[in-house]
């Protein structure tokens, strides 16, 4: 398995991975395909952020395209579920988790128990951490409208989950602008706003990853029409989806008058994977289920 990137800064910390280059497909189990990425080095680039913040949370990320081969030869195709815990020192690159995922495809396993213990030994390793792979049925119920422990933390006065889209604003700000979010002299308790409109762009392909963002906030209620063009602001930012919903989980920890701040942000699929990422500042797991887009 290849070494995390050592660049600190910028959009070289993921310049000797196989995102943005052409790559032959493997056909057999190779566990080396899977390119390490250490979180230092994108944290790096998270403005604001302090090794000594509060941090919980967890890397969800959907694979939809998972198969292998039984003892008698036929293919076999699952749904897998990996869950990385935010304390892992190294990420996977995912087109390089795409590589080892697909060189699965011709490879014999005893059973999906040895599929599960193989991945998740080999991610683990990787990632300096204990990776869990869920396998599921490919006709399992996903939930497409989201995950119901979000939308039971609603309680705003409407008693439901606030849509920022609905809301009509002018947005001209397209890079990263954190003075945009302000609050108002209402408190709130565990109010839950969320947009469909968070883009922001791969750091080395440039192409954009389109995703809906979730943000559960208790404090002085935030302003709506700023918290929108705020996250309409991250059109033209380059960052990981990690790195991504980091650098807003820190900019809404900049508020002094906000208390409990969770932000959730459930990206498309792309390469046959969508990455849904959410981090906190209290301990707790939170039920990411998959939206209709993924």
């Amino acid at each position: 398995m290849s070494n995390p990137d050592t660049s600190p800064t910028g959009e070289t910390y993921a310049s000797t991975s196989p995102l943005g280059h052409n790559s032959d497909y493997v056909q057999g189990y190779t566990p080396s395909l899977l390119h390490a990425i250490a979180r230092a080095n994108y944290r790096a680039t998270v403005m604001g952020y302090s090794a000594t913040q509060p941090m919980f949370g967890a890397d969800v990320w959907q694979c939809y395209e998972l198969s292998w081969l039984n003892p008698h030869g036929k293919p076999v195709a699952k749904h897998g579920r990996l869950l990385v815990p935010v304390e892992s020192p190294i990420i996977v690159e995912s087109k390089s988790l795409k590589l080892y995922l697909n060189s699965l495809n011709q490879h014999t396993f005893a059973s999906s128990e040895a599929v599960v213990q193989t991945v998740s030994r080999d991610l683990s390793e990787l990632l300096g951490a204990h990776v869990t792979l869920e396998l599921l049925d490919l006709h399992t119920p996903s939930g497409v409208i989201g995950a119901a422990s979000v939308d039971s933390a609603a309680s705003s006065e409407q008693g439901a989950m606030v849509q920022l889209d609905e809301l009509d604003v002018t947005c001209t700000l397209y890079q990263r602008s954190p003075q945009l979010l302000t609050v108002t002299d209402q408190q709130v308790t565990n109010e839950v706003v969320q947009s469909d409109l968070l883009c922001s762009n791969c750091p080395v392909t440039s192409q954009p990853d389109w995703a809906t963002v979730t943000i559960i906030y208790s404090g002085q209620k935030l302003d709506y029409s700023g918290l929108l063009q705020y996250i309409v602001s991250y059109r033209e930012h380059n960052g990981f989806h990690e790195q991504t919903v980091e650098q807003i989980y820190t900019d809404l920890l900049q508020l002094p008058q906000l208390q409990a701040v969770t932000v959730l942000a459930r990206y498309t699929r792309r390469g046959g994977i969508a990455i849904s990422a959410y981090r906190s500042n209290h301990p707790g797991s939170l039920d990411v289920v998959r939206l209709l887009r993924q």
